[in-house]
């Protein structure tokens, strides 16, 4: 079988992949069996820990990622948004930026990065 375009966990994050399995086992290359494509869908072997936070790693996606940007930045950037949703932050922000970020008009809600 060919899994192509799937995101892949190869331990530390996704990466785009085709994956070939034959005898049940994942190989260098085959040619042998169907091709699923798995355009936008996430691909885990079965044998990773069930507590793997894929919905978190899902949703991560679709907030601001504290681990690339500071918080700083994104209240200055998100004038536009109805709430501010942020994720990965590890050291405590600096009381002025807190300060800053309590006089925002709209909800901001944080995520540590430890989840």
């Amino acid at each position: 079988m060919i899994v192509k375009n799937g995101l892949v966990w190869n331990g530390r994050s996704f990466e785009k992949r085709t994956l070939y399995v034959e005898d049940n086992k994942f190989v260098e290359y085959t040619d042998l069996g169907p091709v699923v494509d798995a355009t936008g869908l996430f691909v885990m072997p079965g044998f990773v820990d069930s507590h793997a936070h894929v919905i978190g790693t899902g949703l991560k996606l679709l907030t601001y990622d504290l681990e690339k940007v500071e918080l700083e930045d994104v209240l200055s950037e998100a004038n536009d948004k109805t709430f501010i949703v942020a994720r990965g932050w590890e050291k405590l922000p600096a009381n002025e930026i807190l300060n800053r970020a309590n006089s925002f008009d709209k909800p901001i809600f944080l995520i540590r990065k430890c989840g």
